[in-house]
């Protein structure tokens, strides 16, 4: 706990003769005081413990109307389930008298619960303990409490339930034309004259999440068709079939959608519009990495995003992808770079003529700006150390990267090559960096790897808050904050060379002034008090 992490309480129990005492909120209580000024956010899930959960909670038994032995399976499993949402609203109102609050009212969140530090001890210091008991509710208090409960997922019958088989056995199939026609008929039939409901098939929402086949296409388009193009009514979570395509990324059947009149701007029960999903599930979504992507990554995102997005947004995007904020603040990144190579201040390499500068001086503390960003073995290469020419190499690649941006062009390897060539950069120089080793992606991977740092950490070698009001000018657009588009962009990353892209900063370690394992970098990356979440 004392040094960050997680404290995992697995269960409370409380044997049936000490109940009524609340000592499972006092031991709770106990450890939330014993380890205070370590957390910041307790969650809990509530579920029930064993099979005896009905005896141990008080809840009475039911009566059944049928005998046991003879008793459908479908009731019986519907019973239990009846007897499990009971024992969990008992149990989150126990917890709520701790001061515990619904996560969410919907379907994602509301299994959740929570509490703030702040909102359980509150400012005080004295007193701790008899200042949060105190707060605690009544069993009577907690009694009204209105909680979120998730509607059951609807499950399609009858001839809804056929309609959905039939299109699920055939989407994933490559139907030739007169196989494809069959199944379109059959559909027809079903909705036309066997009054199966399109909407309680739900098969929209199947369909905008995994419709990507050219028979599964096809299939969405007659479906929308025959639903008289409503393609938005919604599920039980408030989720209409855009929301959907969005979440999964799946830029043909967003397209579709609103092609035939899907609102952009309707709210699930969350509160989220489809883009707002898209930008959430983002987030949420491990597969958003950053230093080691791919166009498979990256490209259903930006496809969707842009089927999303008002044509007035996205004429305001650079080159079609590029946001003006985050064109903002690679500008600042390079420019603070560059200026960093030009200056000799807060350096200690010193440079003599036609001499070599060890590389632990090159790659200490205080060396090379963004060194950190040449990969180890190519410096490795260079043991005697690194030559004046070298890094004004680098530094020409900066100067690039740094004049595309201010005149508002992508930074990609090719513009920058061009740009290279263009402002007249002393050859001898640049032809000394590539013969070392040094390739342009480097930079590319540095400029975008910082300014990822600063937007998420708040600093690496300049701060955002000194610019935030600058980047706000510029209008927002769903991608400001996409690094991984950046990076499969800028450095022409594709399906066959993603391999071979830079990772930086790497942890140089040549001896000396180097020794601290790459502690160059006036890299700000704070290191922040690491607050125990208890869960």
């Amino acid at each position: 706990v004392y040094s960050g992490g997680f404290l995992h309480i697995s269960e409370t129990s409380i044997d049936k003769a000490h109940k009524g005492q609340d000592l499972g909120l006092r031991l709770v209580h106990e450890i939330l005081v014993f380890v205070r000024g370590q957390w910041n956010l307790v969650v809990l899930t509530a579920h029930p413990l064993t099979s005896s959960f009905e005896d141990r909670l008080g809840i009475p038994e039911q009566e059944s109307d049928s005998n046991n032995d003879g008793e459908d399976s479908k009731a019986k499993k519907k019973k239990e389930k009846n007897k499990i949402q009971v024992a969990k609203m008992k149990i989150c109102r126990h917890w709520a008298r701790l001061g515990f609050q619904q996560a969410g009212r919907n379907a994602d969140e509301c299994d959740a619960w929570y509490m703030t530090s702040l909102s359980y001890f509150g400012r005080h210091d004295e007193s701790i303990s008899s200042k949060a008991m105190n707060n605690w509710k009544t069993c009577d208090q907690v009694k009204s409490l209105d909680i979120f409960v998730a509607p059951e997922e609807y499950v399609p019958r009858g001839v809804d339930k056929k309609l959905k088989d039939l299109v699920l056995r055939k989407m994933y199939k490559q139907l030739v034309e007169a196989e494809l026609k069959i199944v379109l008929g059959t559909i027809e039939d079903l909705v036309q004259n066997q009054n199966a409901s399109i909407h309680r098939s739900r098969l929209l929402f199947t369909l905008a999440a995994n419709a990507r086949s050219p028979t599964a296409i096809t299939i969405l388009r007659t479906l929308i068709k025959l639903s008289g193009n409503d393609s938005d009514a919604p599920d039980e979570n408030g989720n209409r079939p855009l929301h959907i395509a969005s979440c999964t990324m799946n830029p043909a059947t967003a397209n579709i959608l609103i092609q035939s009149g899907a609102s952009r701007t309707l709210q699930n029960a969350r509160g989220f519009t489809p883009l707002q999903n898209l930008e959430k599930t983002r987030q949420d979504s491990a597969a958003c990495s950053f230093d080691f992507v791919r166009p498979i990554d990256v490209n259903p995102f930006v496809g969707t995003v842009f089927c999303l997005m008002t044509t007035d947004a996205r004429s305001k995007l650079v080159d079609g992808w590029l946001s003006p904020r985050m064109m903002h603040m690679l500008t600042i990144t390079a420019e603070f770079t560059w200026d960093a190579l030009q200056s000799d201040d807060g350096s200690t390499v010193k440079f003599e003529e036609s001499k070599p500068a060890p590389l632990s001086e090159c790659c200490g503390a205080f060396g090379v700006e963004r060194i950190d960003y040449i990969p180890t073995e190519v410096l490795q290469q260079n043991p005697e150390g690194l030559h004046k020419s070298f890094v004004d190499g680098w530094a020409i690649v900066w100067e690039a990267i740094m004049k595309l941006l201010k005149v508002k062009r992508v930074p990609t390897k090719t513009m920058v090559k061009h740009a290279i060539h263009r402002m007249g950069a002393d050859t001898s120089k640049w032809d000394h960096f590539v013969e070392k080793g040094g390739e342009i992606e480097y930079a590319l991977d540095a400029l975008i790897s910082v300014t990822r740092n600063v937007l998420v950490d708040g600093d690496d070698g300049w701060e955002y808050e000194m610019f935030e009001d600058d980047i706000n000018e510029h209008p927002a657009t769903p991608i400001d904050g996409a690094f991984d588009v950046t990076r499969v962009k800028c450095l022409e990353i594709t399906d066959t060379n993603f391999m071979q892209q830079p990772r930086g900063p790497y942890n140089h370690d040549f001896g000396g002034g180097g020794g601290d394992g790459g502690a160059y970098q006036r890299r700000a990356i704070s290191s922040r008090n690491s607050d125990c979440v208890v869960s």
